[in-house]
């Protein structure tokens, strides 16, 4: 595949069912590995990077919206709380 065509695509990924966390750390890990190892293979290099870059912020993205979703529980909970507290 064509340098520029690698990079056009990571530009604009085509959208795919979200990877649970198990699935996409393996596939950073695989990443890893396969770069560790020493492959000489510039373009694969290239695509396997790109990947592992929007594996990694999808997963920052859904850890994110995981500690939102923390904060809204436990606000929602000291609130009923002082409610609780205030009635007494």
């Amino acid at each position: 595949m064509d340098l520029l065509v690698l990079l056009s695509l990571h530009d604009h990924p085509m959208k795919k069912k979200p990877l649970d966390f198990t699935e996409a750390f393996k596939e950073l890990e695989d990443t890893v590995s396969w770069f560790e190892a020493g492959t000489p293979d510039v373009e694969e290099g290239l695509r396997r990077f790109a990947s592992a870059m929007d594996v990694a912020k999808e997963l920052r993205e859904r850890l994110e919206q995981a500690e939102n979703k923390i904060k809204e529980i436990r606000q929602s909970h000291e609130v009923k709380s002082t409610n609780q507290q205030l009635e007494l």
